[in-house]
Protein backbone atom coordinates (compact mmCIF):
# COMPACT_ATOMS: atom_id res chain seq x y z
CA UNK A 1 0.00 0.00 0.00
CA UNK A 2 2.53 2.65 -1.11
CA UNK A 3 -0.02 5.49 -1.23
CA UNK A 4 -1.05 4.78 2.35
CA UNK A 5 2.54 4.58 3.56
CA UNK A 6 3.63 7.76 1.81
CA UNK A 7 0.61 9.61 3.16
CA UNK A 8 1.41 8.39 6.67
CA UNK A 9 5.05 9.47 6.37
CA UNK A 10 3.95 12.95 5.30
CA UNK A 11 1.31 13.15 8.03
CA UNK A 12 3.85 12.70 10.82
CA UNK A 13 6.36 15.13 9.36
CA UNK A 14 8.97 12.79 7.92
CA UNK A 15 11.24 14.26 5.26
CA UNK A 16 12.51 10.96 3.89
CA UNK A 17 12.10 7.20 3.92
CA UNK A 18 14.44 4.21 3.73
CA UNK A 19 13.24 1.34 1.57
CA UNK A 20 14.57 -2.09 2.52
CA UNK A 21 15.43 -3.79 -0.76
CA UNK A 22 15.82 -7.35 0.56
CA UNK A 23 15.85 -9.51 3.67
CA UNK A 24 18.96 -11.62 4.17
CA UNK A 25 18.97 -11.22 7.94
CA UNK A 26 19.11 -14.98 8.59
CA UNK A 27 21.85 -15.71 6.06
CA UNK A 28 25.28 -16.91 7.20
CA UNK A 29 26.37 -19.23 4.38
CA UNK A 30 27.21 -17.95 0.87
CA UNK A 31 24.07 -17.19 -1.12
CA UNK A 32 22.93 -15.35 -4.23
CA UNK A 33 22.20 -11.66 -3.99
CA UNK A 34 18.61 -10.73 -4.73
CA UNK A 35 16.07 -7.99 -4.08
CA UNK A 36 12.34 -7.74 -3.61
CA UNK A 37 10.24 -7.13 -6.74
CA UNK A 38 11.84 -4.19 -8.53
CA UNK A 39 8.59 -2.60 -9.67
CA UNK A 40 7.22 -2.49 -6.13
CA UNK A 41 10.38 -0.75 -4.90
CA UNK A 42 10.33 1.72 -7.80
CA UNK A 43 6.62 2.47 -7.35
CA UNK A 44 7.05 3.28 -3.66
CA UNK A 45 10.17 5.35 -4.33
CA UNK A 46 8.50 7.31 -7.12
CA UNK A 47 5.43 8.08 -5.04
CA UNK A 48 7.61 9.16 -2.13
CA UNK A 49 9.73 11.46 -4.28
CA UNK A 50 6.62 12.93 -5.93
CA UNK A 51 5.39 13.74 -2.42
CA UNK A 52 8.62 15.58 -1.63
CA UNK A 53 10.29 12.86 0.42
CA UNK A 54 13.94 11.91 0.09
CA UNK A 55 14.48 8.24 -0.67
CA UNK A 56 17.29 5.98 0.53
CA UNK A 57 17.69 2.26 -0.13
CA UNK A 58 18.96 -0.28 2.40
CA UNK A 59 20.43 -3.65 1.47
CA UNK A 60 21.96 -6.38 3.56
CA UNK A 61 25.61 -7.09 2.85
CA UNK A 62 27.67 -10.28 3.15
CA UNK A 63 31.46 -10.74 2.80
CA UNK A 64 31.23 -13.22 -0.07
CA UNK A 65 32.72 -12.50 -3.49
CA UNK A 66 29.76 -13.62 -5.60
CA UNK A 67 27.28 -11.83 -3.37
CA UNK A 68 29.14 -8.51 -3.60
CA UNK A 69 29.61 -8.82 -7.36
CA UNK A 70 25.94 -9.59 -7.90
CA UNK A 71 24.99 -6.65 -5.70
CA UNK A 72 27.14 -4.43 -7.92
CA UNK A 73 25.29 -5.78 -10.97
CA UNK A 74 21.85 -5.00 -9.52
CA UNK A 75 21.94 -2.06 -7.15
CA UNK A 76 23.32 0.82 -9.26
CA UNK A 77 20.52 0.31 -11.78
CA UNK A 78 17.96 0.16 -8.97
CA UNK A 79 19.38 3.34 -7.47
CA UNK A 80 18.96 5.09 -10.82
CA UNK A 81 15.39 3.87 -11.25
CA UNK A 82 14.36 4.97 -7.76
CA UNK A 83 16.28 8.25 -7.66
CA UNK A 84 17.48 7.29 -4.19
CA UNK A 85 19.99 9.63 -2.56
CA UNK A 86 22.03 6.91 -0.92
CA UNK A 87 22.52 3.18 -0.44
CA UNK A 88 22.89 1.93 3.13
CA UNK A 89 24.61 -1.41 3.77
CA UNK A 90 23.23 -3.25 6.80
CA UNK A 91 26.32 -4.91 8.24
CA UNK A 92 24.85 -6.87 11.09
CA UNK A 93 25.18 -10.63 11.58
CA UNK A 94 25.06 -11.65 7.89
CA UNK A 95 28.30 -9.67 7.64
CA UNK A 96 29.88 -10.24 11.06
CA UNK A 97 28.99 -13.94 11.43
CA UNK A 98 29.26 -15.02 7.80
CA UNK A 99 30.85 -18.38 7.06
CA UNK A 100 33.10 -19.38 4.14
CA UNK A 101 33.82 -15.71 3.58
CA UNK A 102 36.50 -13.47 2.22
CA UNK A 103 38.82 -11.77 4.66
CA UNK A 104 37.04 -8.63 5.81
CA UNK A 105 39.80 -6.48 4.35
CA UNK A 106 39.21 -8.14 0.95
CA UNK A 107 35.43 -7.86 1.18
CA UNK A 108 35.55 -4.17 2.08
CA UNK A 109 38.05 -3.47 -0.68
CA UNK A 110 35.85 -5.29 -3.21
CA UNK A 111 32.82 -3.19 -2.26
CA UNK A 112 34.95 -0.07 -2.62
CA UNK A 113 36.24 -1.17 -6.01
CA UNK A 114 32.90 -2.19 -7.51
CA UNK A 115 31.06 0.87 -6.19
CA UNK A 116 33.87 3.35 -6.75
CA UNK A 117 32.06 5.10 -9.62
CA UNK A 118 28.56 6.03 -8.55
CA UNK A 119 26.15 8.95 -8.47
CA UNK A 120 24.85 8.26 -4.98
CA UNK A 121 26.23 8.22 -1.47
CA UNK A 122 26.94 5.01 0.39
CA UNK A 123 26.59 4.33 4.12
CA UNK A 124 27.11 1.44 6.53
CA UNK A 125 25.04 0.61 9.60
CA UNK A 126 25.64 -1.78 12.46
CA UNK A 127 25.06 -2.21 16.16
CA UNK A 128 26.67 0.28 18.53
CA UNK A 129 29.18 -2.31 19.75
CA UNK A 130 29.94 -3.83 16.35
CA UNK A 131 33.35 -5.56 16.08
CA UNK A 132 35.83 -2.99 14.81
CA UNK A 133 38.01 -5.30 12.72
CA UNK A 134 35.01 -6.70 10.86
CA UNK A 135 33.27 -3.42 10.05
CA UNK A 136 36.21 -1.07 9.55
CA UNK A 137 37.00 -2.17 5.96
CA UNK A 138 33.39 -1.55 4.93
CA UNK A 139 33.02 1.75 6.79
CA UNK A 140 36.26 2.94 5.17
CA UNK A 141 34.74 2.86 1.66
CA UNK A 142 31.50 4.60 2.69
CA UNK A 143 30.51 8.26 2.83
CA UNK A 144 28.70 8.02 6.15
CA UNK A 145 28.22 5.63 9.04
CA UNK A 146 25.01 4.84 10.93
CA UNK A 147 25.59 3.40 14.41
CA UNK A 148 22.35 2.00 15.77
CA UNK A 149 21.94 4.26 18.79
CA UNK A 150 18.88 2.43 20.04
CA UNK A 151 17.41 3.36 23.38
CA UNK A 152 14.60 0.94 24.26
CA UNK A 153 13.15 -0.58 27.40
CA UNK A 154 15.30 -3.68 26.82
CA UNK A 155 18.56 -1.96 25.83
CA UNK A 156 18.49 0.16 29.02
CA UNK A 157 20.39 2.92 27.19
CA UNK A 158 19.55 6.45 28.34
CA UNK A 159 17.82 8.21 25.42
CA UNK A 160 19.33 11.55 26.42
CA UNK A 161 22.90 10.26 25.97
CA UNK A 162 22.59 7.28 23.61
CA UNK A 163 23.66 9.23 20.52
CA UNK A 164 26.58 10.90 22.26
CA UNK A 165 27.81 7.52 23.46
CA UNK A 166 27.36 6.03 20.02
CA UNK A 167 29.37 8.85 18.48
CA UNK A 168 32.23 8.35 20.92
CA UNK A 169 32.21 4.58 20.41
CA UNK A 170 32.15 4.66 16.62
CA UNK A 171 34.70 7.47 16.33
CA UNK A 172 37.08 5.42 18.45
CA UNK A 173 36.43 2.41 16.26
CA UNK A 174 36.43 4.00 12.83
CA UNK A 175 38.09 7.41 13.09
CA UNK A 176 37.00 10.76 11.69
CA UNK A 177 36.48 9.73 8.07
CA UNK A 178 32.83 9.05 7.17
CA UNK A 179 30.32 11.45 8.65
CA UNK A 180 28.18 10.35 11.56
CA UNK A 181 24.42 9.79 11.10
CA UNK A 182 22.82 8.07 14.12
CA UNK A 183 20.07 5.51 13.79
CA UNK A 184 17.35 5.93 16.44
CA UNK A 185 14.82 3.41 17.73
CA UNK A 186 11.10 3.82 17.12
CA UNK A 187 10.06 0.62 18.91
CA UNK A 188 9.89 -0.59 22.57
CA UNK A 189 9.64 3.00 23.76
CA UNK A 190 7.11 2.26 26.49
CA UNK A 191 8.59 1.39 29.87
CA UNK A 192 11.83 3.38 29.56
CA UNK A 193 12.60 4.57 33.07
CA UNK A 194 11.60 8.18 33.68
CA UNK A 195 10.02 8.62 30.24
CA UNK A 196 6.78 8.46 28.37
CA UNK A 197 6.92 7.15 24.80
CA UNK A 198 6.96 10.70 23.50
CA UNK A 199 9.60 12.01 25.88
CA UNK A 200 11.89 9.03 25.28
CA UNK A 201 11.85 9.53 21.54
CA UNK A 202 12.22 13.29 21.90
CA UNK A 203 15.22 12.91 24.20
CA UNK A 204 17.00 10.75 21.62
CA UNK A 205 16.12 13.18 18.84
CA UNK A 206 17.40 16.11 20.91
CA UNK A 207 20.64 14.26 21.63
CA UNK A 208 21.06 13.60 17.90
CA UNK A 209 20.51 17.28 17.19
CA UNK A 210 23.48 18.18 19.39
CA UNK A 211 25.84 16.72 16.78
CA UNK A 212 26.35 18.59 13.53
CA UNK A 213 26.77 15.47 11.41
CA UNK A 214 23.41 14.19 12.58
CA UNK A 215 21.64 17.53 12.13
CA UNK A 216 22.30 17.67 8.37
CA UNK A 217 20.44 14.42 7.80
Amino acid sequence: HPARDVAFAKSIGLTGIDIIANDHSAAREPRRFDIRPTQQIVTLATMARDAGLDVHLMSWIMPHKRYIKEAADVLPELMAKTGARSLVWDAEEPWTLARKRLRYSEAGALVGELFAVREFEMGATGIRYAPTAKLAPLVAVCDYMVPQCYSTRTSKADPSTVVSRGLVTWRKKFGDGPRFVPGLAAYRQSGIKGHSIRSAMQAAIDNAGEHSDAAIW
